[in-house]
């Protein structure tokens, strides 16, 4: 299939070959100081091409490390987010119906989006990252639903569940919160990581 980006490879690479031939021809036909134009034509055309390489290189780079911090301040504010009174599981407050805050996921979207996070060395990183997305879309949904519940069916009992399914030991604030730790120390191991 021709994509632009392929014809742009093609068109550089024939035109590459093209004047490494050209300048080959000419260093090879003259004599004296007009014999070194070539070495040098064929040097600036190294030249730029290594610096355009490294630019997207380091574009890419900058791109990714960017990524990760946008990730890792959101991490953080998800933290602070379970820490909220609304998710408070103080036994001596008393049952009440709450709007729960969501947990956000914007920079992990924007990620995935702009293909940060894609390169062979951020397979496991991509993973888990996925992973930790599902989680809170489930459990976002599972707050929707919950407040549904709550609103809508006043007893006691269905709020005190609605509590104990939130803070159990296999709850989902006890999920979310070592996802969080586990992802924050893989995105700090990540930094010391050669690019």
């Amino acid at each position: 299939m021709i994509t632009p980006r392929r014809t742009i490879v093609a068109v550089t690479a024939a035109s590459l070959a093209a004047a490494f031939v050209v300048n080959a021809v000419w260093f090879a036909t003259t004599s004296g100081s007009g014999r070194l134009e070539p070495i040098v034509g064929v040097l600036g055309i190294l030249a730029g091409i290594t610096g355009l390489v490294a630019e997207r290189w380091a574009a890419g780079r900058e791109a990714r490390d960017a990524a990760l911090q946008a990730i890792n301040a959101e991490l953080r504010a998800n933290a602070e987010l379970l820490a909220a009174p609304a998710f408070s599981n103080e036994k001596n407050q008393p049952l009440r119906r709450t709007v729960y805050p969501r947990l956000h996921l914007s920079a992990v979207d924007a990620a995935f989006a702009a293909g940060s996070v894609s390169s062979a060395r951020d397979v496991a990183l991509a993973r888990e990252l996925h992973a930790w997305r599902n989680q809170v879309v489930r459990f976002n949904a599972q707050l929707a639903l919950a407040e549904i519940l709550a609103f809508t069916i006043e007893s006691e009992s269905v709020l005190r569940d609605l509590r104990e399914g939130l803070h159990g030991k296999r709850g989902p604030l006890t999920r979310l919160g070592a996802a969080i730790e586990t992802l924050q120390a893989q995105l700090g191991a990540d930094r010391w990581v050669p690019h």
